[in-house]
C-alpha cells in the first residue's frame, strides 16, 4: 500500500487501485508505545532496559547463554482509518515528530471539514 499526501487530498492506492480521499474522510488517532527494539536510532528515547530472554518475573532467562540486554524504546503511532475499512498504523522513532505529524493532519482534515460545510 502506498500513500501519497497533498494539501487537499490523499491518494490511496492498494493492489492497483487508485483511491482519492479528503483528509475530512479519515479516522485519525495518535499513540505512544514502548516497544523493545534491537536497533537504536539518534532519535529515539530510550526509558530503560531488560532481557532478551526472561522469565515470568522479568530476570533474565538462564537458560540461554547469550541472553543480553536490549532498550524499551518509547515511539509514536499514529493510525489512519479510511472508508473502505483500509487501516494503516506508522510507527515513527520521534514520538515528538510524529505528533506534530497527527496535528498537522488534524488541522488539514478540520480545514477540509470547514470548506465541505461551506459549500
Amino acid at each position: 500500500m502506498r500513500l501519497d499526501f497533498f494539501p487537499d487530498v490523499v491518494i490511496l492506492i492498494k493492489n492497483r487501485k487508485i483511491t482519492v480521499l479528503r483528509y475530512s474522510d479519515i479516522s485519525l488517532n495518535y499513540t505512544v508505545l514502548d516497544i523493545i527494539n534491537f536497533g537504536t536510532y539518534k532519535d529515539i528515547e530510550i526509558i530503560g532496559y531488560r532481557w532478551k530472554n526472561t522469565n515470568n518475573d522479568g530476570s533474565p532467562d538462564r537458560r540461554f547463554a547469550n541472553n543480553y540486554q536490549v532498550p524499551v524504546c518509547r515511539v509514536g503511532q499514529l493510525t489512519l482509518g479510511f472508508p473502505n475499512r483500509t487501516v494503516t498504523q506508522i510507527i515513527g522513532s520521534n514520538k515528538n515528530a510524529m505528533l506534530q505529524a497527527y496535528n498537522e493532519l488534524i488541522k488539514l482534515s478540520c480545514e477540509a471539514k470547514t470548506e465541505a460545510s461551506q459549500n
